[in-house]
């Protein structure tokens, strides 16, 4: 008797309009199921989150949709129902499983192996071994700790699969690169709405919005004084935090920069020109400070990397614009922001780059156990006290927990993933997608400059983005031969 998942011709030849549909409702359902388990009504919240994951069975792909589309909300629940927990599982329970089982169940049923390129599997599979030994090391504080640690670690990493078969033409990518840019323009203006009331002196209105949670959200009113007047607040728009809505804005970066590039015709040029301004503007007027540094570098490298005189003379272009708008709402000079961003790059290339990773590497060479400088496993540890983040290096991080075998095998990957993005860059013939493997590349550097000081990949969003676009810079080559 052969058994048949639920894969219906009807459903799986719907349209555009009828898969955003699919999406909206998906979203509507977590949200209810969510705000069902808050207020302990099980009974009702048990088949709104079964139709959830009948969505994710049917087309792993439309909870991906869903995902991507309620990433940059998903601080609004998180601010709305705290100090309730459950808003933080959200993505992971309505949207991440129900496209993990769903992408198993289609090959289990099919019958068929999953096939794809990049990155060898064995990397990612001694990397997730790595982490999983380390759950037996002596210095675990409990088992509790090591699973976040490994949730935190692991649990993404698959959507590498999910964003390698997400596409299957050119046609197909810049459709999902739509998406991306149109959700964005809400978070960033947002933002920039929220920058200009707190400079104009209206700071108590942004405040407000945030209720009984403004003080998390924006790191206790943090203000940096800029020299020769102005300053800088901490903003986060519709995140929890100011770091995860610049980690969008850095992840909207690439998406800006190829849709910028292949658009023709001066009106879609425009809207291209703005797209890339806007978002980075929305990423120096959040307040995190390493924006002046790294959006900048990102539209270097992507210029270098997508070659020509124009590419470098456009990026110089959006960046300078980006940079005045800022001034202007800052009511700043650009030597009081450069030169204190300058004198803080050198301070943690010493203290936190250097010394924190050097001090890693003497007390802990083969690790202290998974989770153990794992910011969220603070919540698990039995005595909270003891909880110590040894650093806020990623790499650091990486050795007190893994080990220097753990690191280095992460350092592998990482090296994989910007060798065979390099590569493809080199070698697509078509220009559309080789101005996407640029932009990807870019942000995967720049990513990776970042982990030195932050650890980018251990919160939302930057974690789901980091891995997807990891599996569609794969994916370019097979497009690249689709279209020759």
């Amino acid at each position: 008797m052969k058994i048949h998942l639920p894969y219906p011709d009807m459903i799986m030849n719907l349209g555009y309009p009828s898969k955003s549909l699919v999406v909206f409702v998906t979203i509507i359902v977590g949200t209810s199921t969510a705000w069902l388990l808050v207020n302990q009504r099980y009974f009702l919240a048990v088949p709104m989150a079964i139709l959830c994951l009948f969505i994710g069975l049917c087309n792993w792909r439309w909870s991906v949709y869903g995902l991507l589309i309620y990433l940059p909300f998903a601080g609004i629940p998180i601010l709305a129902m705290y100090p309730s927990k459950t808003p933080l599982l959200f993505k992971d329970l309505f949207f991440v499983i129900p496209a993990y089982l769903g992408f198993v169940a289609m090959y289990v049923f099919r019958r068929e192996p999953i096939r794809f390129s990049g990155v060898p599997v064995w990397l990612m599979g001694g990397f997730g071994a790595v982490v999983c030994v380390q759950l037996f090391n002596p210095n675990l504080n409990n088992w509790l700790v090591g699973l976040i640690g490994v949730k935190v670690w692991l649990f993404y990493i698959p959507l590498y699969l999910l964003g390698y078969h997400l596409i299957n033409t050119k046609e197909e990518l810049v459709k999902l690169t739509k998406i991306f840019l149109v959700v964005s323009v809400i978070p960033c203006l947002i933002g920039i709405v929220q920058a200009i009331l707190v400079y104009m002196g209206y700071d108590y209105v942004v405040y407000q919005l945030y209720g009984n949670r403004a003080a998390a959200a924006t790191q206790n009113f943090f203000q940096f004084n800029l020299p020769g007047g102005g300053f800088l607040r901490r903003l986060p728009s519709t995140f929890q935090f100011v770091t995860q809505y610049y980690g969008y804005i850095m992840s909207m970066l690439p998406l800006a920069a190829a849709m910028w590039m292949i658009k023709k015709g001066k009106s879609r040029i425009y809207l291209g020109v703005f797209l890339a301004i806007l978002i980075s503007l929305a990423g120096f007027v959040s307040g995190a400070r390493r924006a002046f540094l790294l959006i900048p570098v990102f539209w270097l490298l992507f210029s270098l990397f997508s070659g020509g005189l124009s590419s470098i003379t456009r990026s110089i272009v959006i960046t300078a614009i980006a940079v005045l708008l800022t001034l202007n709402i800052l009511g700043a000079q650009l030597s009081g922001i450069y030169e204190p961003i300058r004198e803080l790059t050198v301070l943690y290339s010493r203290t936190t780059v250097t010394k924190d990773f050097i001090e890693a590497v003497k007390t802990a060479p083969v690790g202290i156990g998974t989770g153990m400088s794992t910011n969220p496993a603070r919540h698990a540890f039995s005595n909270p006290s003891q909880f110590r983040w040894f650093s806020e290096n990623y790499y650091a991080k990486a050795v007190y927990e893994l080990g220097i075998g753990g690191l280095l095998i992460l350092v592998v990957l990482f090296l994989g993933i910007l060798m065979r993005g390099h590569s493809t860059c080199r070698v697509l013939q078509d220009p559309v997608l080789r101005v996407f493997s640029a932009a990807f590349l870019a942000y995967f550097v720049v990513i990776m400059i970042d982990s030195a000081k932050a650890q980018p990949l251990d919160i939302d969003p930057v974690n789901v983005y980091f891995w997807l676009f990891a599996g569609l810079l794969a994916k370019l080559r097979s497009l690249d031969l689709i279209h020759k």
